[in-house]
């Protein structure tokens, strides 16, 4: 096990990314430094700044409980991102009723679709459950077990 250096959460030696905030262990040491400085204030929102350069793409809000303080996960034209229980995920989510496996979101011709991979619980947007695949579009809302994430819209779609 190892110890975040953004937020002391406990994860396990083969994560490549902490599950509570994100943050990537495989950084080099000069943004170690960076993230670490005292300009850094963990408890404030990072805001992602969208450009012409920048790629199409989603913001997710991910929250995991009643109460629990939201993350923001970035996710990019072209890019999958798995969810679940399991070590390994690109988006862990700590909870009982949360399969190892639960879901894969990909963003793809300007399209955000949610499958449910299987889980025991269900995927559902917006209170319906997932039958195979469903579009999300900016302001729904995706249930994963007691996890909530949230799409807002960010760069050119």
């Amino acid at each position: 096990m190892k110890l975040c250096p953004r937020c002391k959460a406990l994860a396990f030696d083969d994560m490549s990314t902490c599950y509570n905030c994100l943050y990537p262990f495989n950084l080099p040491r000069v943004e170690d430094a960076l993230l670490d400085a005292e300009v850094y204030e963990p408890d404030e929102a990072v805001p992602v700044v969208a450009s012409a350069t920048t790629p199409a793409a989603l913001l997710l809000d991910v929250r995991q409980g009643l109460g629990q303080r939201a993350r923001e996960v970035l996710i990019s034209e072209g890019q999958c991102l798995q969810l679940g229980r399991a070590h390994g995920s690109d988006v862990v989510l700590i909870a009982s009723n949360v399969s190892r496996h639960h879901a894969m979101l990909r963003l793809s011709g300007g399209e955000l679709v949610a499958e449910d991979l299987g889980s025991t619980n269900g995927t559902f947007v917006n209170g319906c459950r997932v039958q195979g695949h469903a579009k999300l579009t900016p302001g729904d809302v995706l249930g994963v077990g007691e996890a909530r994430l949230s799409v807002r819209k960010v760069g050119g779609l």
